[in-house]
């Protein structure tokens, strides 16, 4: 009886790779356990909607906040406002703000010509120590003390 090597040389190195790609896992359809993941029961679960607004970087911001209003009043903060549509404000994230009185606090968002506007937030509402408001631009926003006399 003759012998071919090729042809069992083949057949050895198909067996032999079959039996890595089971021992490796190959065809096994269950999948490894995954550590738990903790979650923060106040932040939104992945993919889902969150209003509230984020503060954007002391880099970023340094130049944005030195940008007067039409009356000469800076900001007091400034976030990108991440879209159209119910957005919040939490104060307490913005230091020369005013968290404790929401109400003598305004919002303004940059328009094409770097001027703060106001044409595109809309029902602003302040709430505990928030402000909730509607937005009709993406790009940065910016909060403002409402000067004594003008509420």
């Amino acid at each position: 009886m003759k012998i071919n090597i090729k042809g069992a040389a083949l057949f050895a190195a198909l067996i032999i790779g079959s039996m890595l790609l089971v021992a490796c896992g190959g065809d096994d359809p269950t999948p490894a356990p995954s550590a738990a993941v903790e979650t923060d029961p106040d932040e939104p679960a992945p993919g889902e909607f969150d209003p509230v607004v984020d503060e954007l970087p002391a880099d970023q911001a340094a130049n944005i906040l030195a940008i007067p209003d039409a009356s000469g009043n800076t900001p007091c903060g400034v976030f990108d406002v991440g879209g159209f549509g119910d957005r919040i404000v939490e104060l307490r994230d913005y230091d020369d703000c005013i968290p404790s009185n929401p109400s003598v606090h305004t919002l303004a968002c940059l328009d094409g010509n770097a001027q703060w506007s106001d044409a595109n937030v809309f029902d602003i509402n302040p709430s505990g120590t928030t402000l909730e408001f509607v937005s009709n631009q993406e790009g940065t926003c910016g909060i403002f003390i409402i000067p004594d006399g003008d509420e």
